[in-house]
């Protein structure tokens, strides 16, 4: 995490990286759908407390669908974290699955969005740049919150490879269009793919 945060201090300091205007940011699962909460479960809250008891991922989460610039991963991940610069109520990070549904309702969102376009997007999954540990992948930048309560957030809670996949490379693509037998699935890919990607955000 320390990594991260002078990697993007340092773009942000030599001016390599420029805050430019993203696609808007949707929460699918308040207005994603015809009917609010039509894929999501709206996530119980304890009725003494307030807090939020159950969540899959997406509760007050916010999603940018970036198809006007195809960027290799570094660039697409910097693009997605620099934000956290110019916002301090949101984190930041490129999208982050804390639950199979999050996945199964950000790829049908995105189907219903575009529906004839098959895409390939960058989500925030990275393989262990080991050579012990190849195929062995991590969540990029959970949220912070998450981090400290738990060093293991990044561990991803589930998979959802595409067949065949992964195989040996760094870095994952979420594969979305309805006449894709892989539609909602992963591949792994050479981080130097020119990809559209995903960002998020969330309330800190």
């Amino acid at each position: 995490m320390t990594s991260v945060i002078l990697s993007l201090f340092f773009l942000f300091s030599v001016g390599c990286v420029s805050v430019e205007q993203k696609a808007a940011w949707v929460d699918i699962c308040a207005n994603g759908f015809t009917v609010p909460y039509e894929c999501c479960h709206r996530s119980p809250v304890d009725v003494d407390t307030g807090v939020i008891t159950t969540d899959e991922g997406m509760e007050g989460h916010q999603y940018s669908i970036d198809i006007t610039t195809p960027r290799d991963y570094d660039d697409a991940r910097f693009s997605c974290l620099i934000n956290n610069f110019g916002d301090s109520t949101h984190g930041y990070q490129l999208a982050t699955f804390e639950t199979r549904k999050e996945n199964y309702c950000l790829a049908k969102y995105i189907n219903k969005m575009y529906p004839t376009t098959n895409f390939g997007f960058y989500i925030g999954l990275e393989a262990e740049t080991s050579e012990y540990l190849k195929n062995a992948f991590l969540w990029d930048a959970p949220m912070l919150s998450q981090l400290a309560a738990n060093p293991d957030a990044n561990v991803p809670t589930f998979t959802n490879w595409a067949y065949n996949a992964p195989n040996g490379l760094d870095c994952v693509k979420m594969n979305t269009g309805s006449s894709l037998a892989t539609n909602g699935l992963w591949n792994d890919v050479a981080c130097s793919t020119l990809l559209f990607s995903i960002c998020e955000r969330y309330l800190k």
